[in-house]
């Protein structure tokens, strides 16, 4: 999965690996965006989540 793995050299596999999972629940409140967000997503720097914004932008297809 090319977003993963992105993402994954960005982030890390466990943050990778729980944004790809609360990802694909569409917004739904679960487990996984508890994980996520545990896992590190509200400590990165306003730098590296525009950086990582652009790259999904770039690896997600248009709707």
């Amino acid at each position: 999965m090319q977003v993963r793995e992105t993402l994954s050299r960005e982030l890390g596999d466990d943050l990778a690996d729980s944004l790809v999972r609360a990802g694909r629940l569409r917004g739904n409140f679960s487990l996984d965006m508890q994980l996520a967000i545990s896992d590190g997503l509200e400590s990165l720097s306003s730098e590296k989540r525009r950086k990582v914004l652009a790259l999904l932008d770039t690896l997600l297809p248009e709707r």
